[in-house]
């Protein structure tokens, strides 16, 4: 009813729910499942495309290798690689890298340590101006 054009407010009518909001959820709930159910469909269709993509790049690739054609070695490989990058897409194996994040060293420990002291002593016991940090606030484990 949506995709007649619809407002919310007669579907909600229609289908029976007690608010515009319900219809709302449920319409963008089905919208969800029909997309997902499409991809599930068209999915294996693609997969099955990009792994003929990569062989073909490989294919120009080794040719140009075995011809000493690196033009056409340099072009094979981009072909495979992009071929590669739509694969791991596909199977949802191309997640972001991990980046371990070291907070701070020991010598960089004693340096704020030595600051506080003196933003301490420079308040004379008054109130010392700083910022609560909690563990793991920054992305660290502790």
């Amino acid at each position: 009813m949506k995709v007649r054009g619809l407002p919310y407010a007669d579907i909600a009518e229609r289908e029976g729910y007690a608010s515009e909001s319900g219809a709302r959820a449920a319409v963008e709930a089905a919208l969800m499942r029909a997309a997902a159910e499409a991809a599930e469909v068209v999915r294996p269709l693609m997969i099955a495309r990009a792994e003929r993509l990569w062989e073909h790049g490989l294919g120009v690739m080794l040719e140009g290798r075995n011809d000493g054609d690196m033009e056409r070695y340099s072009k094979g490989a981009a072909v495979a690689d992009r071929a590669l990058a739509r694969l791991m897409k596909l199977h949802g194996l191309d997640t972001p890298d991990v980046a371990l994040h070291v907070g701070a060293g020991a010598g960089d420990l004693e340096r704020l340590k030595a600051d506080f002291l003196l933003e301490i002593t420079r308040a004379g016991g008054g109130v010392v101006d700083a910022e609560l940090v909690e563990p793991g606030g920054d992305g660290c484990t502790e």
